[in-house]
């Protein structure tokens, strides 16, 4: 397949995106570039303060036992700080030469079904969800501006929470992904156009529409609603 997926009249699409819905990390090719988010504060922090208060009281009930507990509650608000951390850590955002692989799973999302025409940057990812109604959001990173772009959705029957009753699901969502939104967007653009897809001036497209989630629902969509046989806007 070469160009971006895109409805013909002969009603293929539905296979075609069947077909790149099944593709594994080899197809994806090679991986050209890896971008790891900073886990905030928030997941670890507070475990790591509980665990502090509570070795300062453990201690004048028991100091014989205080060793003891002392190891317990280590491992305990210790381990589940390290925890949190290396989940954070753990949702990547790698441009192979063909896909995105994404998350720890590596999930797969063929640049053929990324839109260049589609895309924006979130200055937070606090109520991002609010501004896509479509398909949903897949969000990778958990605090910071992040790069927004539309692909493939590899669960379209899944509901959302700011999904309308009445709407079909679509096969596309809204895909947050982790990583500086510039670098990250630069290096899938150029992925994007060495791989034979017209993805020129998609940073630069995300720049402009770059905007703050406000808590509650916009009037429309940031991004053009992509049903199935709605074409891509860059093509």
């Amino acid at each position: 397949m070469s160009g971006l997926v895109r409805d013909d009249g002969s009603g293929r699409i539905h296979a075609e995106l069947a077909q790149l819905a099944r593709w594994s990390q080899q197809d994806a090719g090679r991986v050209v570039a890896t971008f790891t988010p900073n886990p905030p504060w928030y997941l670890t922090l507070p475990w790591l303060v509980i665990g502090l208060m509570l070795l300062v009281g453990a201690y004048p009930l028991n100091p014989k036992f205080f060793p003891v507990s002392a190891a317990i509650i280590l491992a305990i608000f210790g381990g589940t700080a390290l925890l949190a951390w290396l989940w954070a850590r753990s949702q990547k955002t790698r441009v192979a030469e063909r896909a995105l692989l994404l998350g720890p799973r590596r999930r797969v999302i063929p640049f053929a079904t990324i839109d260049p025409g589609r895309v924006a940057i979130s200055t937070r990812v606090r109520n991002l969800g609010r501004h896509f109604h479509s398909g949903g959001t897949r969000i990778l990173q958990s605090q910071g501006p992040v790069a927004v772009v539309n692909a493939l959705n590899p669960d379209p029957g899944a509901s959302s929470p700011h999904l309308p009753p009445s709407s079909v699901p679509s096969p596309f969502c809204e895909w947050g992904l982790s990583g500086d939104p510039i670098e990250v967007l630069t290096a899938v653009e150029s992925a994007m156009v060495h791989a034979g897809f017209p993805a020129q001036g998609m940073t630069q497209r995300a720049q402009e529409r770059t905007f703050t989630p406000a808590s509650s629902h916009p009037p429309q969509d940031l991004l053009v609603q992509r049903r199935a046989l709605d074409p891509p806007l860059a093509d």
